[in-house]
Protein backbone atom coordinates (compact mmCIF):
# COMPACT_ATOMS: atom_id res chain seq x y z
CA UNK A 1 0.00 0.00 0.00
CA UNK A 2 2.95 2.54 0.63
CA UNK A 3 2.91 2.33 -3.41
CA UNK A 4 -0.58 3.08 -3.16
CA UNK A 5 -0.35 6.03 -1.24
CA UNK A 6 2.93 8.17 -1.92
CA UNK A 7 2.96 6.91 -5.84
CA UNK A 8 1.71 10.32 -7.36
CA UNK A 9 4.32 12.49 -5.18
CA UNK A 10 7.26 10.20 -5.90
CA UNK A 11 6.22 10.49 -9.64
CA UNK A 12 5.55 14.37 -9.41
CA UNK A 13 9.23 15.12 -7.45
CA UNK A 14 10.71 13.31 -10.46
CA UNK A 15 9.33 14.84 -12.79
CA UNK A 16 10.18 18.22 -11.91
CA UNK A 17 13.77 16.90 -10.85
CA UNK A 18 14.46 15.21 -14.36
CA UNK A 19 12.01 17.19 -16.64
CA UNK A 20 11.95 20.57 -15.46
CA UNK A 21 9.16 20.97 -17.65
CA UNK A 22 5.55 22.46 -17.97
CA UNK A 23 4.65 18.46 -17.62
CA UNK A 24 3.69 19.63 -14.18
CA UNK A 25 1.09 21.77 -15.34
CA UNK A 26 -1.00 19.15 -16.72
CA UNK A 27 -0.91 17.25 -14.09
CA UNK A 28 -2.95 19.69 -12.68
CA UNK A 29 -4.92 19.77 -15.73
CA UNK A 30 -5.94 15.97 -15.04
CA UNK A 31 -6.67 16.60 -11.35
CA UNK A 32 -9.28 19.81 -12.78
CA UNK A 33 -11.05 17.53 -15.26
CA UNK A 34 -11.23 14.76 -12.47
CA UNK A 35 -13.20 17.11 -10.60
CA UNK A 36 -15.41 18.57 -13.34
CA UNK A 37 -16.15 14.85 -14.68
CA UNK A 38 -17.31 13.58 -11.13
CA UNK A 39 -19.93 16.90 -10.47
CA UNK A 40 -20.85 16.36 -14.05
CA UNK A 41 -20.98 12.35 -14.26
CA UNK A 42 -22.11 11.58 -10.97
CA UNK A 43 -21.74 7.89 -10.84
CA UNK A 44 -21.72 6.53 -7.47
CA UNK A 45 -19.30 4.23 -6.10
CA UNK A 46 -19.58 0.45 -5.43
CA UNK A 47 -22.12 0.20 -2.44
CA UNK A 48 -19.93 -1.59 -0.06
CA UNK A 49 -17.62 1.79 -0.06
CA UNK A 50 -20.76 4.27 -0.89
CA UNK A 51 -21.70 4.95 2.58
CA UNK A 52 -17.93 4.95 3.95
CA UNK A 53 -17.08 7.72 0.98
CA UNK A 54 -19.16 10.66 0.10
CA UNK A 55 -17.64 11.24 -2.75
CA UNK A 56 -18.77 10.05 -6.52
CA UNK A 57 -16.51 6.84 -8.06
CA UNK A 58 -16.49 8.14 -12.34
CA UNK A 59 -13.51 8.40 -12.97
CA UNK A 60 -11.07 7.13 -10.48
CA UNK A 61 -8.26 9.80 -9.42
CA UNK A 62 -6.09 7.49 -8.61
CA UNK A 63 -6.08 5.39 -11.70
CA UNK A 64 -6.23 8.47 -13.86
CA UNK A 65 -3.04 10.43 -12.18
CA UNK A 66 -1.50 7.22 -12.04
CA UNK A 67 -1.40 6.48 -15.56
CA UNK A 68 -0.80 10.23 -16.38
CA UNK A 69 2.56 9.68 -14.68
CA UNK A 70 2.97 6.54 -16.78
CA UNK A 71 2.68 7.94 -19.57
CA UNK A 72 4.35 10.91 -19.18
CA UNK A 73 7.08 8.98 -18.26
CA UNK A 74 7.02 7.11 -21.60
CA UNK A 75 6.76 9.85 -23.57
CA UNK A 76 9.78 11.57 -22.03
CA UNK A 77 11.79 8.48 -22.89
CA UNK A 78 12.50 7.74 -18.76
CA UNK A 79 14.07 4.43 -18.77
CA UNK A 80 12.14 3.21 -15.53
CA UNK A 81 8.92 4.02 -17.30
CA UNK A 82 8.46 -0.20 -17.23
CA UNK A 83 8.28 0.22 -13.06
CA UNK A 84 5.57 3.55 -13.59
CA UNK A 85 3.60 1.23 -15.71
CA UNK A 86 3.67 -1.61 -13.58
CA UNK A 87 3.05 0.64 -10.77
CA UNK A 88 0.10 2.52 -12.47
CA UNK A 89 -1.25 -1.15 -12.99
CA UNK A 90 -1.05 -1.56 -9.70
CA UNK A 91 -2.55 1.55 -8.28
CA UNK A 92 -5.57 1.17 -10.63
CA UNK A 93 -6.16 -2.60 -9.78
CA UNK A 94 -5.95 -2.14 -5.82
CA UNK A 95 -8.85 0.44 -6.48
CA UNK A 96 -11.07 -2.04 -7.49
CA UNK A 97 -9.73 -5.08 -5.49
CA UNK A 98 -10.34 -2.44 -2.33
CA UNK A 99 -13.54 -1.84 -3.27
CA UNK A 100 -13.36 1.80 -3.68
CA UNK A 101 -14.38 1.59 -7.58
CA UNK A 102 -15.99 -0.67 -10.11
CA UNK A 103 -13.85 -1.76 -13.15
CA UNK A 104 -15.30 0.77 -15.04
CA UNK A 105 -14.48 3.68 -13.14
CA UNK A 106 -10.89 2.37 -13.26
CA UNK A 107 -10.74 2.08 -16.80
CA UNK A 108 -12.06 5.32 -17.86
CA UNK A 109 -9.89 7.09 -15.52
CA UNK A 110 -6.88 4.85 -16.85
CA UNK A 111 -7.81 6.36 -20.27
CA UNK A 112 -8.19 9.48 -19.35
CA UNK A 113 -4.76 9.93 -17.43
CA UNK A 114 -3.49 8.53 -20.69
CA UNK A 115 -5.10 10.95 -22.90
CA UNK A 116 -3.87 13.85 -21.26
CA UNK A 117 -0.40 12.54 -20.63
CA UNK A 118 -0.24 12.13 -24.53
CA UNK A 119 -0.28 15.77 -24.62
CA UNK A 120 3.08 15.86 -23.38
CA UNK A 121 3.85 14.14 -26.14
CA UNK A 122 3.79 18.02 -27.98
CA UNK A 123 5.88 19.43 -25.72
CA UNK A 124 8.46 16.34 -26.14
CA UNK A 125 8.82 16.54 -29.37
CA UNK A 126 8.99 20.15 -29.63
CA UNK A 127 11.86 20.39 -27.02
CA UNK A 128 13.29 17.44 -29.77
CA UNK A 129 12.72 19.95 -32.42
CA UNK A 130 14.42 22.93 -30.80
CA UNK A 131 17.59 21.20 -29.46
Amino acid sequence: MFINKYYPSIVLILLVYQTKTPIILLYFVTRLANYILKKYIKQERPPETATRLKSYGMPSDHAQTAAFFFMTQYIQGNRYWPMSFLMSVEVSMSRVHGGYHTPAQVFVGYLIGLLIGSISWFYSSGVRAVS
